[in-house]
């Protein structure tokens, strides 16, 4: 795509009766091009950051709540030995 564009820029800046005009026009308008490639591309790095993020709570209460039920079993284990004993 970029290759098509250069080529028109080429050819409208050559042939155009204002080639000032069309050369600051589709400066512009590949200037505009690149910042939006720039900000979505930033945005798509936030959001895999914030996904890696989420990902690893997520593994984190997980592992919480496999701790909790581990102390409660093994509550439940002490208890029933404290029962037997006596």
């Amino acid at each position: 795509p970029l290759e098509n564009e250069a080529v028109v820029y080429l050819s409208v800046s050559l042939f155009s009766p204002f080639p000032q005009f069309w050369r600051l026009f589709l400066s512009s308008y590949f200037a505009f091009y690149y910042l939006c490639l720039r900000f979505l591309y930033e945005r798509l790095k936030r959001l895999k950051y914030e996904a890696e993020i989420l990902d690893k709570l997520g593994r984190y209460h997980a592992l919480e709540r496999k701790l909790a039920d581990l102390n409660w079993k093994k509550y439940e284990a002490e208890d029933k030995m404290r029962s037997s004993i006596f």
